[in-house]
């Protein structure tokens, strides 16, 4: 997939996964996204290649640019659903 960078097992059955951000989620907040409710995984961090800056735990109103990668914990059967967003 080109638009995971990472992944890994964390806890049986769930796995924390680096991706690019995916551009229908560019410039939109985290809040507006409700990754939590739309695709039942939760962002743990964000990261910018730009300023090489990084945000753990993002607070909601975060908007997402383009060139960030998100760092995000996922049941494994929602993987497949998050990595064919583009």
């Amino acid at each position: 997939e080109p638009n995971i960078l990472e992944q890994f097992q964390l806890l049986n059955g769930y796995s924390i996964i680096q991706m690019e951000v995916p551009d229908s989620f560019v410039d939109n907040s985290l809040l507006e996204l409700n990754l939590r409710r739309e695709y039942g995984v939760e962002c743990l961090a964000i990261k910018s290649k730009n300023d090489s800056s990084q945000q753990v735990i993002p607070s909601a109103d975060i908007h997402l640019k383009r060139h960030d990668s998100i760092i995000l914990l996922a049941p494994n059967e929602n993987i497949n659903q998050i990595k064919s967003i583009r």
